[in-house]
């Protein structure tokens, strides 16, 4: 908790800032009392430099322009900056166990070395009293350091790094109150990428998809043959959502051609939705959202609500992040302005100021928070370093009179002394039951790590079959791996080609996803991955391919064991 009654939030998307100030006393609600926004002109999508925002001090601009003085500042990360993994973890009983367990899962799952990492993780509740779920949330420790010089270019204190997907889930609990055990999915349609938070009961799950608004300006930049400012105008001006029937043609030829460009993408992020969905409802055994929550500056397309509930049939409505929030505006901005939709993450940034949260995860890097607490207790240090230097000259006048006193100290500091032998001895005792505890705990290690081999190959099946489809079956016959795949027909069919059938596809995927984790599991020679056969049940909806895997390395092997599973067997 922090001491100011307000606080800042800092919101950085792909193609706007959003800097917001709360009041956060004591009250019946929180109050918004300021915003600023600066729109990121040219930015096609790429990632922001928060080292540029720092040296172009963007932070401090907006301060100066919304009249807004020092407070907290608390940011948030979006998109594919965001490494988010949701792991089931066996219960064995005691919080050191599990550490060691997620230390491994992050060691062995994230896309790069953990010693170049920021990372947090929180326990979820679940429905497998044998399992514990974890969320592990990641970002690069080069990143956090940037978001920290920006902070301190604008003369703030940061206390928070959060993820926006994880913001954007405290606010949509906050403030949607209806929201029951029903499944409930809110997409976050910024302009790089889709947030997908599915909310059921007491559990939910977060998913990125890189499409959003710029992806639909990048292609009437194309269709269009125009400037990719110009087709933002565009887009902004006359863009809508064809729904087909009355809506498939404009009197307007400008204004038709672009609706049907936007409506391509957005049929391609409905795409993605539908494979989202199915890979929650497949691997984490959730169900069918029943319900569509929209925000994010993409989200007001227009008619893309209507899009939605025409493809899904299931109700759509626009977040309202002020429904437990006051907003009491006093730097000219209108109540009523768009820019206040979009502050859906920025509210659920507040809320970890002033209430608990579902989810608390802080992404801010030791050094920083090394830093703060130095420079908390630097008037400590100096306090005691005053103190010191007058002991040390009262200590001088009296020098003749402690010179007896020392005489006296160092008989005693002998007699301890010989204490101390006696009490090394005692040590070396207890260092002795130490070796043969340390020798124990090398070999539970060294069991766990057969669950490591295991985690690994299980890693690199579900990467490779990417939710569109799910394994079945898993068996290990001496070096040889069988798999049973199964998926919708439908999404069997979309990985296929002409030249080869979808259990090949998945085979190459599998040799690839092996590859660039550099684990080395399976045989790298093309013979030895085969498709043994590849068929449907009798409707013709469940397909199932059968594949063969020859294994480079065998999982179950202890390190130093002679034998192989199967061969003890």
């Amino acid at each position: 908790m922090f001491s100011s009654d307000r606080v800042l939030t800092l919101d950085v998307g792909a193609s706007k800032v959003v800097l917001a100030e709360f009041n956060v006393k004591n009250s019946a609600l929180p109050v918004l009392t300021k915003v600023a926004t600066r729109q990121l002109d040219g930015n096609n999508g790429q990632d922001v430099n928060f080292a540029t925002l720092a040296a172009e001090g963007v932070v401090k601009q907006l301060m100066v322009e919304a009249g807004m003085q020092p407070a907290p500042l608390l940011v948030t990360l979006s998109g594919q900056a965001v490494f988010t993994r949701f792991a089931k973890l066996p219960k064995l009983g005691d919080k050191n166990s599990l550490q060691i367990q997620i230390n491994q899962e992050v060691e062995q799952n994230l896309p790069f070395p953990v010693q170049d990492v920021v990372w947090d993780y929180q326990e979820l509740p679940g429905d497998d009293p044998t399992e514990v779920d974890v969320l592990i949330v990641a970002v690069k420790k080069e990143l956090a350091n940037d978001v920290a010089r920006c902070a301190e270019a604008a003369g703030l204190e940061l206390s928070l790094i959060d993820s926006a997907a994880l913001a954007l889930y405290n606010s949509v609990r906050f403030n949607c109150t209806d929201i029951d055990e029903a499944c409930a999915m809110a997409l976050d349609i910024g302009a790089k990428s889709t947030s997908l938070i599915f909310i059921e009961g007491g559990k939910f799950f977060v998913r990125s998809i890189p499409i959003g608004g710029n992806m639909i300006t990048t292609e009437i930049s194309k269709g269009l043959g125009i400037s990719f400012a110009e087709a933002e105008q565009l887009k902004l001006e006359k863009g809508f959502v064809a729904l087909g029937g009355t809506y498939a043609i404009q009197d307007d030829v400008e204004a038709d051609k672009c609706s049907k460009i936007i409506r391509n993408v957005v049929t391609r992020l409905h795409m993605e939705i539908n494979r989202s969905i199915n890979f929650y409802r497949s691997q984490q055994g959730g169900s069918a959202p029943e319900r569509i929550i929209l925000t994010g500056g993409a989200s007001m397309t227009k008619m893309l609500n209507e899009f939605f509930a025409e493809k899904f049939a299931i109700p759509v409505d626009y977040m309202n992040p002020f429904a437990g929030v006051a907003v009491e505006i006093d730097n000219g901005i209108d109540v009523a302005n768009e820019e206040l939709f979009l502050l859906s993450n920025s509210v659920g940034l507040m809320l970890r100021k002033c209430v608990s949260c579902p989810v608390e995860i802080d992404l801010m890097p030791s050094n920083v928070i090394a830093a703060r607490k130095y420079v908390k207790r630097l008037p400590f240090f100096i306090a005691s370093f005053v103190a010191f230097f007058l002991m040390l000259l009262c200590w001088n006048q009296s020098a003749f009179k402690q010179n007896t006193i020392n005489e006296n100290r160092i008989d005693s500091v002998t007699k301890k002394l010989r204490d101390l032998r006696n009490v090394a001895s005692e040590i070396n005792g207890v260092a002795s039951e130490f070796d043969t505890y340390n020798e124990k705990s090398q070999y539970i290690s060294d069991f766990f790590s057969i669950r490591n081999s295991y985690s690994q190959l299980i890693s690199i099946i579900s990467q490779a079959l990417d939710g569109a489809c799910w394994l079945k079956s898993m068996e290990i016959k001496g070096d040889e791996l069988y798999l049973v795949v199964s998926g919708y027909k439908d999404d069997i069919d979309e990985i296929k080609s002409e030249e080869k059938s979808a259990g090949e596809i998945i085979l190459e995927k599998l040799a690839s996803v092996d590859s660039k984790m550099g684990t080395g599991i399976f045989s790298t020679e093309k013979d030895d991955l085969k498709v043994e056969s590849e068929r449907e049940n009798k409707d013709g909806v469940i397909g199932e391919i059968e594949l063969c895997l020859k294994l480079a390395k065998i999982p179950g092997i202890l390190p130093g064991a002679a034998k192989t599973v199967e061969e003890e067997e």
